[in-house]
């Protein structure tokens, strides 16, 4: 058995892969990381939260992640990735 990203992510919760085959995975350190098609893992985006829980796809092609913290105080939160076609819908 191989463990992907071991040593490298901190307590990751749930993983999604985009429509490019391109694996994501939202971290307790705050971090969306993400491992390419050659293997190699990398810091993508931070959200600045130490309680990124579930992550999936959108129709649209970005993320949508979990934020237990924004959910327990009812917000909703979109942020606009810069440098990236993807955006990241925080709930």
């Amino acid at each position: 058995m191989i463990k992907l990203g071991e040593g490298f992510l901190k307590q990751p919760e749930d993983v999604c892969v985009d429509k490019n085959g391109v694996l994501y995975t939202a971290t307790r350190d705050g971090w969306i990381k993400r491992m390419v098609r050659n293997g190699n893992w990398e810091n993508w985006k931070h959200i600045d939260s130490s309680s990124l829980l579930g992550i999936t796809t959108s129709k649209d092609g970005g993320l949508i992640v979990c934020d237990t913290t924004l959910v327990n105080n009812s917000c909703l939160d979109l942020i606009n990735l810069l440098n990236s076609n993807k955006h990241i819908y925080v709930t």
